[in-house]
């Protein structure tokens, strides 16, 4: 049969089912209108946000701004296609043209920049493992160049599902594996970072943990969707609708973990509150009950004493009263006798707290030492 009897014979086959070939063609069409609107979006919160990012961090979002843009250029070319020049028309319908042929090369460059983005991710995770990288890059890689041969095949012969089915499985298949190592790995490093002393920082990792898999699970499940529907409904387009999404739900994977990494350092940054005291640190003159100088001068002996450090410890009951709301009464004074002067122990290499009743002397640079 040559090409022109197989094109009769497609058309006569999907004009019985106008739903089934044209409805994914316009869900995905419409779906693919959405993505790019979520894409510019993030990509918008993410130069706000992150302006001091790394080049190829940059680099990345940028192209995959780019690809997702040509691809939606490319899907409202196709719909204009398919629903208004050839409204009615099924050899033009089911007609593969450029526009068709190029969706796999789409599609799988844009899960290839986003699987980049994550296989570098789980290379500094798991402590720059060079063969999970180059295992993970071979894959990648070989995906990318399937998705060209499968482009190939449907450009050559649009109606041998067999020859084609021989690229895009090995293709989609690798999709799949790529996602679920890279969540599986992710996993395990961030499950065993987890220390149980501090609880920021573990909330920190289950909230990586939340993202990992909810920036994986998506395009994963797409991506299975796409191949189970190709090999179980042949004569139907559903796999496009698929195909549509997988690309879009990876760019939007990509982009949902650059911009959460402001919440997950809002959440490092949070630190533990006292809420039965309050620590605040002055720098009196060290004095103690009972110290004079030899002259019997206070200021003599005030002179003489320099502070290394002061350390002021207050009750939240010794808090005085407010006036009113928003408004708080200054602390009174404290007496001369009732300053309290610790030597830091980080000055001392022997560690000892010193007595402060004990004199001081100064050394040649005027420094006051204990002795």
């Amino acid at each position: 049969m040559d090409d022109n009897a197989k094109l009769q014979y497609a058309a006569a086959i999907y004009s019985k089912d106008p739903q089934g070939v044209l409805g994914p063609w316009l869900l995905g069409a419409l779906g693919d209108a959405f993505f790019i609107g979520l894409l510019w979006t993030q990509a918008s919160t993410y130069y706000h946000s992150f302006p001091n990012d790394s080049k190829w961090t940059k680099g990345l979002v940028v192209i995959v701004w780019v690809l997702s843009s040509l691809k939606f250029c490319q899907t409202c070319y196709i719909t204009w296609e398919k629903f208004v020049n050839g409204f009615g028309d099924w050899i033009n319908i089911v007609l593969v043209g450029w526009d068709t042929y190029t969706i796999p090369v789409f599609s799988q460059a844009l899960c290839f920049v986003a699987q980049l983005f994550f296989t570098w991710r789980c290379f500094t995770l798991t402590g720059r493992n060079k063969y999970l990288l180059f295992a993970l890059l071979i894959s990648i890689f070989t995906a990318l160049v399937l998705s060209v041969f499968v482009s190939i095949r449907y450009a050559v012969a649009p109606f041998d599902n067999p020859q084609i089915q021989r690229y895009s499985t090995p293709q989609m298949s690798l999709n799949v594996l790529n996602d679920l190592v890279i969540s599986v790995v992710v996993t395990i490093k961030l499950v065993q970072s987890r220390s149980g002393f501090n609880a920021a920082t573990d909330s920190a990792l289950k909230r990586l943990l939340a993202i990992t898999w909810g920036a994986g699970i998506p395009p994963t499940i797409c991506a299975t969707l796409d191949m189970i529907t190709f090999f179980a409904m042949p004569l139907k387009t559903v796999h496009v609708l698929f195909n549509f999404f997988t690309g879009r739900l990876y760019v939007f994977s990509m982009m949902y973990a650059l911009n959460s990494r402001a919440a997950i350092r809002e959440m490092l940054c949070q630190s533990p509150t006292l809420p039965s005291q309050e620590v605040s640190c002055t720098v009196p003159r060290f004095r103690t009950p009972g110290m004079t100088s030899s002259s019997g001068s206070d200021s003599a002996l005030e002179s003489r004493f320099q502070p290394l450090a002061s350390i002021k410890v207050e009750n939240e009951a010794m808090k005085p009263e407010s006036k009113g709301e928003g408004e708080e009464l200054p602390m009174a004074e404290l007496s001369k006798s009732q300053s309290v002067a610790f030597k830091v122990s980080a000055f001392e290499p022997s560690g000892t707290l010193a007595d402060p009743s004990e004199d001081t002397v100064a050394d040649s640079k005027g420094r006051s030492q204990w002795v």
